[in-house]
Parts: C-alpha cells; sequence; structure tokens
C-alpha cells in the first residue's frame, strides 16, 4: 500500500527531480573539477556497502518481529504481552532508522532502501496503534468494532505483501487506495525531506573532497620543498669536494709490477665428485621401484619416450646394471684380477668362494654345481656386501614377499633369488629387529598377574583334608566278548600334591557316590573337594543334599533307634572287659526285663541301601 502511494505521487517525483537537478548545477559551477581518488571511490563504495548490508539485516529482523506480533494479535493476549511487543517493535524500527539516518548523511539512498524504511515506518506504526487500542479495550475504554476493523486489515493478504516487499496485484489496487494508511500529503512532504537530505549529502560530499584537495595540495608543496632542499645540498657538497687540495707527490693508484707490494697466488680448485648410479638410487626405499626408474631410463636412453610399464626384460636389464655398478663400487680390485683372468689373493675376503664374473661382468660365487638341474641363478648366486643400501632393500623387499614370516624364512627367500651376501645371517636379523611389522606381531603377550594361594594350600593339614577332583576316560575294558567303557575318578591333595583314582563303570551319580565312598574309605574323612560343574558331580551332591532330610516318620525311627542306644549302654564298668563276666547291667533290663539285641532293618536291601548314613 506503501508502494502503491509512491508510485501514484508523479508530483512529488518531478520536485526531486528539481531539487537534483539544482544541486547538480551547484556543483558544476564550482571553479575547479574535484575528482576522487580510486582509492577513495573504492573505500566510499566498500562503506555503502556494508551500512546497505545492516540495513537490510535490520530491516529482516524487523519483519519477523512484525509477522510474530500480527500471529500474537490473532489471539487474547494479556496487558505486559502488548506492552512488550510495542517495545520490541519500536526498537526494530529505531534501528532501521539510525542505519538509515547514517547512510543520508554520507552517501544517497537507494530508492530500494527508502521503500524498506517506508514500509517499516508505516508498518509498525500501524500495528502500534492497534495494540493501543487492545490496552484500551483492557483497561475499560475500548471500540470493538474499530479494533475488528483494525485486525481485518492485519490480517488481510495485502498487507503482509506489503511488509515483504511484494508487488500489489492491479486487482487489489482499488481496495489498498481505500485503506491506505499515509495519505498523498504525507507522501509528498517525505519525499521533500529525502530531498533534502540527498542535498545535504551533496553538500557534505562535496566539502569532504575540497577538504581532501586541499591536503593533496599541502602534501605536493612539501615534496617540492624537500626536492628543492636535497638539490641544494647535493651542490653544496661537490663544491666542497672541489675545494679539497691534492697533494703532487700523493700517488694515489699502485702501479703493477711494483716490487714493494707482495706478491699473492690465487689458485682455483675445483673437485669433481663422481656419484654413482647406486648412489642415486640412496633416495629409493623399494626394490621394485628402484629397478622400474632404471628401466624407464633406459628406455629414455634408447630413444622410446612411451609411458607403458616396463616389461620384465627391461627390469631384469635394469638388476644387472644396478648389480655390476655396486660390485664396482665394492669390488673394483677383484673385479679387475678376475677380468684379466687372475685368480683372487689369498688376503681377499672373497678368496674362499670361487668366484669368476659371467658374460655380462657381473662377480658370482662358483662351486661345483655346474651340472646340477638347478637354475643358474641358485647355482651361482650374485654377490652383494651386507651393509649398503641396496642390500638393504633387497631384504626388504624379499622380507615383505614372505609376509614377515621370520630371518629364517627370508634368508632361503634370498637365496632362492639367487643373492649371496656375505653375513648374511647378521644383515636379516638387524633389518627383522628393525622391522616395525614384524616388532608389533612378535612382541611378547600380556600375562595375567596370578592370585594368591589359597589358604587350603597353604595351610598344613592332613593328606587329602582339601582335595580337588576331576573325571578322564573313557577306556575299554574286555569281559567276556563285550566291550565295556570305563572312567577314571582323580583326586588330587591341594597341600601334598598326591593323588588317588578310582575306576567307575559308567559316569552315572550311582557310579560316582560309590567312588567317593571308596575313596574316603581308605584316605579318610574330607573336608573339602573342589570340582567342575560335571552332571555326574551336581547330581551326587543334589542326593546327598536330599539324604540329609528327614521326613516325619524317618525321624520319629531316627528318636527311637537313639533311645534304644541310649538305653543299652551299661550301668556299672565292673569288668567290662572280662569275657567270663555277666552281661552288664543296662536300663533296657530294668525296663523291659530283657536284654536288647541289635537286629538289622526289616525289610529286602535295596539299591536305597548303598546311600544309607553309616
Amino acid at each position: 500500500m506503501i508502494m502503491d502511494g509512491l508510485i501514484q505521487s508523479r508530483d512529488t517525483d518531478q520536485e526531486v527531480n528539481a531539487c537534483q537537478a539544482g544541486v547538480e548545477d551547484e556543483l558544476r559551477r564550482s571553479a575547479r573539477s574535484r575528482n576522487p581518488t580510486e582509492r577513495m571511490l573504492a573505500f566510499q563504495r566498500e562503506e555503502a556497502h556494508k551500512r546497505e548490508k545492516r540495513l537490510i539485516h535490520l530491516y529482516e529482523q524487523w519483519k519477523i518481529q512484525a509477522c510474530e506480533a500480527r500471529e500474537q494479535l490473532k489471539s487474547d493476549i494479556p496487558d505486559n504481552q502488548i506492552a512488550a511487543l510495542i517495545d520490541m517493535l519500536e526498537k526494530g524500527r529505531d534501528n532501521v532508522n539510525d542505519i538509515y539516518t547514517e547512510i543520508r548523511n554520507h552517501f544517497t539512498p537507494s530508492s530500494e532502501t527508502r521503500r524498506r524504511v517506508d514500509a517499516c515506518e508505516a508498518v509498525t506504526k500501524d500495528i502500534v496503534k492497534v495494540c493501543y487500542e487492545r490496552m484500551a479495550a483492557i483497561d475499560g475504554d475500548y471500540d470493538s468494532e474499530t479494533v475488528r476493523q483494525r485486525l481485518r486489515e492485519l490480517l488481510k493478504r495485502d498487507y503482509a505483501r506489503s511488509i515483504y516487499g511484494s508487488t500489489v496485484s492491479p486487482s487489489s489496487r482499488h481496495s489498498s487506495d481505500n485503506s491506505s494508511h499515509l495519505s498523498t500529503g504525507s507522501i509528498i512532504a517525505a519525499k521533500r525531506v529525502d530531498a533534502a537530505a540527498e542535498l545535504a549529502a551533496r553538500e557534505a560530499e562535496y566539502k569532504m573532497l575540497l577538504e581532501e584537495e586541499r591536503q593533496n595540495e599541502r602534501i605536493r608543496l612539501l615534496e617540492e620543498r624537500q626536492n628543492k632542499d636535497l638539490e641544494a645540498q647535493k651542490c653544496e657538497l661537490e663544491r666542497l669536494k672541489k675545494e679539497i687540495p691534492q697533494a703532487e707527490d700523493v700517488i694515489t693508484e699502485i702501479p703493477i709490477g711494483d716490487p714493494e707490494v707482495k706478491r699473492v697466488q690465487t689458485l682455483n680448485v675445483q673437485a669433481l665428485r663422481q656419484v654413482n648410479l647406486s648412489d642415486l638410487l640412496s633416495k629409493f626405499s623399494s626394490w621394485y621401484k628402484a629397478t622400474q626408474a632404471v628401466a624407464r631410463l633406459l628406455r629414455r636412453a634408447k630413444g622410446d619416450k612411451s609411458t607403458i610399464h616396463s616389461t620384465v626384460q627391461e627390469r631384469e636389464e635394469a638388476r644387472c646394471i644396478i648389480l655390476r655398478d655396486l660390485q664396482g663400487q665394492v669390488y673394483p680390485e677383484e673385479i679387475k684380477l678376475l677380468s684379466k683372468g687372475i685368480q683372487l689373493p689369498s688376503r681377499s675376503k672373497l678368496h674362499h668362494m670361487d668366484d669368476f664374473l659371467d658374460q655380462e661382468g657381473i662377480l658370482k660365487v662358483g662351486g661345483r654345481l655346474k651340472n646340477v638341474s638347478l637354475p643358474t641363478s641358485q647355482k651361482h648366486p650374485v654377490i652383494i656386501p651386507k651393509n649398503h643400501h641396496i642390500t638393504k632393500m633387497i631384504i626388504a623387499h624379499y622380507h615383505q614377499q614372505i609376509q614377515h614370516q621370520g630371518k629364517g624364512l627370508t634368508i632361503n627367500e634370498i637365496k632362492s633369488n639367487g643373492y649371496w651376501i656375505p653375513g648374511i645371517n647378521r644383515a636379516v636379523a638387524g633389518y627383522v629387529h628393525q622391522c616395525v611389522k614384524c616388532r608389533k606381531l612378535r612382541r611378547s603377550t600380556e600375562e595375567q598377574r596370578m592370585a594368591d594361594l589359597p589358604p587350603e594350600r597353604v595351610d598344613p593339614s592332613p593328606p587329602f583334608t582339601y582335595c580337588g577332583m576331576d573325571c578322564f576316560g573313557p577306556f575299554s575294558t574286555k569281559q567276556g566278548r563285550k566291550v565295556f567303557k570305563r572312567y577314571g575318578l582323580l583326586f588330587t591333595c591341594l597341600s601334598c600334591r598326591a593323588i588317588h583314582i578310582e575306576m567307575l563303570d559308567d559316569m552315572t551319580t550311582d557310579a560316582f557316590i560309590n567312588g567317593l565312598r571308596y575313596f574316603i574309605d581308605i584316605r579318610g574323612a574330607v573336608r573339602r573337594v573342589w570340582c567342575d560343574k560335571g552332571s555326574n558331580f551336581v547330581g551326587a551332591k543334589n542326593e546327598l543334599s536330599d539324604s540329609l532330610k528327614l521326613d516325619d516318620a524317618s525321624l520319629r525311627t531316627f528318636f527311637y533307634e537313639a533311645m534304644a542306644i541310649v538305653n543299652s549302654r551299661p550301668l556299672t564298668v565292673d569288668n567290662l572287659s572280662d569275657p567270663g563276666s555277666p552281661q552288664p547291667l543296662t536300663p533296657n533290663h530294668l525296663l523291659t526285663m530283657k536284654p536288647v539285641e541289635a537286629l538289622p532293618p526289616p525289610g529286602k536291601f535295596i539299591k536305597e541301601d548303598l546311600y544309607a548314613l553309616m
């Protein structure tokens, strides 16, 4: 709606254009042209961009606050919340106006910027007015019909588009003209104020350009004055130099060949250092990469500039060249003697190897294996020193090929590929010791710290007082024509480490209880037994636990048997050990008038009697 009023006010635009034309005429009437420097223009553009960006940011924050206030006004909210909405909107409007004032003081704001500020001012005024009307309704002085009309205007879609700067459709212009919140007169006044502000900004810019021109003029005058002083000082110095008298007998130049001058001879010495191929390969850490590099170098030397992967033949040729250069650097005397057909002297380290030079000039180990059906590389391996960088690369290459399996396998792999290293054991052992992966794989494992021994292991006690128990087997035995499985029951003493072994017919609970009773009968009572969770052990524990439990009948029988035993004790102790004495008198003689004889329990002997308590 605000933008519609601005578009329709054509008279106001003409006034603004007239003001701008007057300002331009005033600037054009200046005696001298004041053109700002490039640096100043860049600075002005940067400052204008920063302030425009700041205004847009504050305007977007205000839009969010206006939308939130509009949504909250749709519902009933208390008085304090309405007051908070008013403060929030007015604060956002003041922030936008402050940054807009800064822009007008230094630059000419764009039409889009002026549109944002006008929209912010008008919409804030409308929402604040509705808020005050709502607060008046809460206080008691309130026109409900007017407020409903204002709320309907706030809820209109065109009003929301005016906040976000959307273009108003032609169909809604008639309604917006009727409900416009700013009159045409107020719009014209605002345009006049903007024109005056723009004129003031132009005047400020003009004054700033004048001040900059004055500063540049002062700097130019100072530079000219300094240049004149410098020229005067130079002229004075030249004059003083010319006035210095020169002595006639003083010779400033010494003639060549003067006998009083000491002769000095200078020699330039240039040291020539011969770099071998093996020295150039010191930057490689892989034998494969080193042979690849030499193979490509040989291909380039032959004129082939292709970048395809090297072939097996090229790599073999590169290997021979590297080994021949290495041997020529380490064993020059031996190669020289062997090339002349002279046998190596006894002082040579290679004397005992029966060395010879092959067709390619490589030093190899001799021997008596010429007729053996083995590859030539294994019958006559190449000799290489143990402490050279190339040797270390070869050891690393074959050590990695066998997946770090140790010193012995690495040595076998090196020898099987045709290399003989004097002192190979120490060389390979040193590399394996330094190999990071081998150190990780072969380091000692962590060991669990053992706990203290239990008291049963250290306290003195009779044998088999505390013991451990376990079963082992089976063992096959033959009875007649049948084969049976038998098992062993092992008891071990925890204090003296003695053992006792019983044979079990099977792994049932009954067989284990019988074996335990055999052990107790032979070795005596046991205080505690340790065993695993075997089914026969668990079943025996349950059987023994059940046997210790009595029902009413068993308890009554136990009482009667105990009573009979107590009543059978002798009342006198005379002649108890004399076989010829009469039967001793007991309480049963007095109660039953007859002695009580111990009879076996009635009934048939059954399997459960095996586990009866003794």
